[in-house]
């Protein structure tokens, strides 16, 4: 066996019995968190629609901060074992895109999810990114107006959304947010 056979040979395996990945701090991170987002605008209202439809948050142990959803009723933050390395802005940012993402058919911005009959996978996906990229940006405007903090900012341009950061900023259309979108999806 290769060697990179052997370091994904286990990969799409189940989960071996009695493996539990839910984080040691998992109360106090959803607090934490939750409480971060109830300081700012956005955070507020995400909240309140978490609570309106029945939201559970989870938290698992990961390499980085992350989310992941499992369905419309269960999102599972992804933080590392070592807490004292993570940004509490960043986790809180994803709880909220987490909870944006449950929250976009909703509004209207089907899943990119194949299969889904009358649905243009590409576009789909494209308004999905769009769509929390903007919210992500949001966040981190709050964030650094209430708290007077960039780390996410600079998170934000770490990722190479600056351009729609500073468009967003400008107070740049939709259709403009999406025209950059394109422009940068080409850079790559």
């Amino acid at each position: 066996m290769s060697d990179m056979l052997k370091a994904f040979g286990t990969t799409g395996q189940p989960t071996p019995a009695g493996a539990d990945f839910k984080h040691p701090m998992e109360e106090d991170i959803v607090r934490e968190c939750s409480a971060l987002l109830m300081g700012i605008p956005e955070g507020k209202r995400l909240l309140a629609y978490a609570r309106e439809h029945d939201i559970n948050f989870h938290v698992m142990t990961g390499k980085e901060p992350n989310f992941r959803m499992a369905d419309s009723k269960n999102l599972f933050l992804l933080c590392p074992a070592n807490t004292r390395a993570v940004d509490l802005e960043e986790m809180a940012c994803n709880m909220a895109i987490g909870i944006r993402n449950i929250e976009q058919p909703s509004i209207g911005i089907p899943r990119p999810t194949p299969g889904i009959p009358g649905v243009d996978l590409e576009k789909a996906t494209f308004n999905h990114m769009l769509d929390i990229i903007i919210e992500m940006c949001k966040i981190a405007l709050e964030f650094e107006t209430v708290n007077k903090s960039t780390k996410l900012i600079d998170l934000v341009e770490k990722l190479g959304h600056g351009d729609i950061n500073r468009a967003i900023r400008s107070g740049k259309s939709q259709e403009e947010l999406a025209k950059i979108l394109r422009e940068e999806i080409k850079k790559v």
